[in-house]
């Protein structure tokens, strides 16, 4: 009676992990490219499906610093690029009065207009959408530039 129940109770831990999925979203300016590249393959290790959503520079970079990291995980991971507009990267200024780092507002503005290509990716594309729960990790900042509405 007992394997019996053990039998089920795993049929229905890999049922639940069938129906979920994690989007992960870096919000680059903050550096955590690294972080939520190392969470997405501790959870994509455990079979569940992974897209790693950035702009293609922040993906690329993402990519080349993985040492350390086990490649079979890596390789589950689906990689989704969105392209961000253009905008000006004026350098530092450090005679500047406001101790906010200015020169990073018009990456900021940019982002905003990343919500839309955002929350298409997570309505309908990649294996994350065939779940039926999905996760977003998100630290304060992550979630800038994507308010989404499952």
């Amino acid at each position: 009676m007992c394997s019996s129940s053990n039998q089920q109770r795993q049929h229905d831990d890999q049922t639940s992990m069938e129906q979920v999925g994690v989007i992960t979203v870096p919000f680059a300016a903050q550096g955590h490219l690294n972080q939520l590249m190392q969470l997405s393959c501790l959870v994509s290790s455990y079979g569940l499906p992974v897209s790693y959503i950035s702009s293609t520079t922040h993906i690329r970079q993402a990519r080349v610093r993985v040492n350390g990291l086990n490649p079979l995980d890596v390789a589950k991971i689906h990689f989704h690029d969105i392209p961000v507009p253009p905008f000006a990267s004026p350098p530092p200024d450090p005679n500047s009065s406001s101790k906010f780092p200015e020169q990073l507002q018009p990456a900021w503005d940019a982002s905003l207009s990343l919500r839309q290509p955002f929350a298409e990716y997570y309505g309908n594309v990649g294996e994350v959408q065939k779940s039926r729960r999905r996760s977003r990790p998100n630290d304060g900042c992550g979630g800038s530039g994507c308010h989404l509405n499952p």
